[in-house]
């Protein structure tokens, strides 16, 4: 997780891991004092002479700096696949919105997301009307007598920047009309003001919608970094003016997107790069995402809730990822999806010269939290039908199967095991081409009172779980793969998410430290 440098907002981009059938290398922990640690045994796969690096960690180190020394005389036999330190995109929080999209206004097309939102959401309505009939969307917001306002918290990145540009689409029924482009410091509209500008509109004659932008620059001290303002739009004369498709960019943006979240993203030199879930694909129609932003309809986030303006889709993404220099993987959406719309999407992409060489078809559908779960033949049966309709638009491209990998006691590890044989034969029966990866979601929980405990507990808790991958979970998967393809299988392991999740549900069912485990259930 990264914290954008100007918005108090979480970044949080979920690693992506692919994993071939065998491990690269082994990392062990050494405790502080460099005797052998007798809180947990060493994996079974290292030894004292196939160790590549070692870690130490140095409590009382200044400024807590960890460092690792790494012996370069021995290399793995086998080389690490580049894609394990792939990443992953999804419309949650602010990682899209508020993240990479440099545009700061939310629910810019005014829209009900809730049924029962009294006002547009994530704007504050002061008197005026919320009413049907707004450009190219179902409503737009009157502004008709004085004072009327909408207003809305915002952030700006004032450490880069202090121009920026307004544009809405505005009609004036009656004639022409006046309004006050106003920023207040602090969260409400009795704020010391930053900046007032007036915006007039001309009468349009027969009330057609026309398109308005207003470039101002901020005075120099009026906010400071991370400070919120309140951004508001007041009529101040004339006749009622309806506003709509309301978009604010710092005048930095690079085209369209933050360069803060572009420079950061680009250091990180991630090689492969999964779009658009997570959870939010299994709702997603890619449809919404592309052509004028204008034109594209806000939802609500099918998975998570609040809004989805679909300002940044398959286009945009595109460009992101060519300008952190990351290789695309988009996931489609098989849950209430089709496998029609997934091969059109791989088509659209071909058409525009923006060609995806990996495509993953579904997410968690064994989930209970997942639109459109279903079980273990349900899935093999989806995979086919879609696997079958996306080559047939694009043979070239690499496809991974949705896998399981997400419990951890026994009777969850014969259930991941029994999902993934149903869609490894379901692909083999079916005499086309085999998944180049099963994916896996190996999402740990731990304790939500974790910061509690030591820290030496802490760490021990967190590294059974790769230590559990190591010796139960991946070979829990090669296994099943070569049983049913052979030794010389080209299917491989996609950990197209992992995590861990502090507070997660049934923590205790999760690889977990003893020490940690004991202390917690005895509370």
């Amino acid at each position: 997780m990264i914290y954008h440098p100007w918005r108090r907002f979480p970044l949080a981009v979920t690693l992506l891991a692919s994993a071939a059938a065998s491990i690269a290398c082994t990392l062990r922990p050494s405790p502080a004092d460099g005797s052998a640690s007798t809180r947990s045994a060493p994996l079974p796969s290292a030894s004292a002479q196939a160790l590549l690096f070692t870690y130490r960690r140095d409590d009382t180190a200044p400024g807590q700096v960890t460092r690792i020394r790494i012996n370069a005389a021995r290399v793995a036999a086998s080389p690490i696949q580049q894609n394990v330190f792939g990443n992953f995109v999804e419309h949650l929080g602010g990682v899209v919105y508020e993240g990479i999209w440099a545009q700061v206004l939310l629910n810019p097309n005014l829209e009900r997301i809730e049924e029962r939102d009294p006002e547009p959401a994530a704007w504050n309505l002061t008197g005026g009307a919320w009413q049907e009939g707004g450009y190219l969307s179902p409503r737009c917001v009157r502004l008709a007598d004085a004072d009327d306002a909408l207003s809305q918290r915002i952030f700006l990145p004032t450490h880069r920047t202090r121009k920026y540009s307004l544009t809405l689409y505005a009609r004036t029924p009656q004639g022409a009309g006046q309004m006050t482009l106003t920023l207040r410091r602090g969260e409400g509209l009795a704020g010391p003001v930053a900046l007032k500008v007036p915006v007039n509109v001309a009468p349009s004659g027969d009330g057609r919608w026309e398109k308005r932008t207003l470039r101002w620059q901020l005075p120099a001290g009026a906010l400071t970094q991370g400070e919120p303002a309140r951004f508001s739009l007041t009529h101040s004369g004339g006749k009622a003016i309806d506003v709509d498709q309301i978009e604010v960019f710092p005048d930095d943006a690079v085209n369209g997107m933050d360069p803060d979240v572009i420079a950061k993203a680009r250091a990180w030199r991630i090689p492969l790069l999964r779009y658009p879930g997570g959870n939010f694909v299994s709702g997603y129609h890619w449809r919404d995402g592309v052509g004028p932003r204008a034109q594209r309809p806000t939802r609500r986030n099918p998975a998570w809730g609040g809004i989805e303006p679909n300002h940044f889709g398959t286009d945009e993404f595109l460009d992101f990822a060519r300008r952190i220099g990351a290789t695309a993987h988009f996931c489609v959406n098989a849950g209430d999806g089709t496998p029609e719309e997934a091969a059109a999407w791989v088509r659209y992409c071909n058409a525009k010269s923006l060609r995806v060489p990996v495509w993953e078809i579904g997410n968690e559908l064994y989930g209970g939290w997942q639109i459109g779960h279903t079980d273990a033949a349900g899935n093999a049966a989806r995979f086919v039908r879609f696997r079958d309709a996306m080559l047939k638009a694009d043979p070239r491209i690499k496809i991974i199967a949705t896998g399981r990998g997400d419990e951890f006691q026994p009777e969850g590890l014969a259930r991941g095991d029994a999902w993934n044989e149903a869609v490894l034969r379901a692909a083999a029966q079916s005499g086309a081409r085999l998944p180049e990866w099963l994916s896996a979601h190996p999402l740990v929980p731990l304790p939500g009172d974790l910061h509690k405990m030591p820290y030496a507990d802490q760490y021990e808790s967190a590294m059974a779980h790769p230590a559990f991958l190591d010796r139960t979970l991946l070979p829990t998967l090669i296994r099943r793969i070569r049983s049913l393809y052979g030794s010389d299988a080209p299917t491989r392991i996609a950990l197209t998410e992992w995590g861990i999740i502090v507070g997660g549900d049934r923590w205790w069912e999760s690889p977990n430290h003893d020490v940690q485990r004991a202390r917690s259930l005895t509370r």
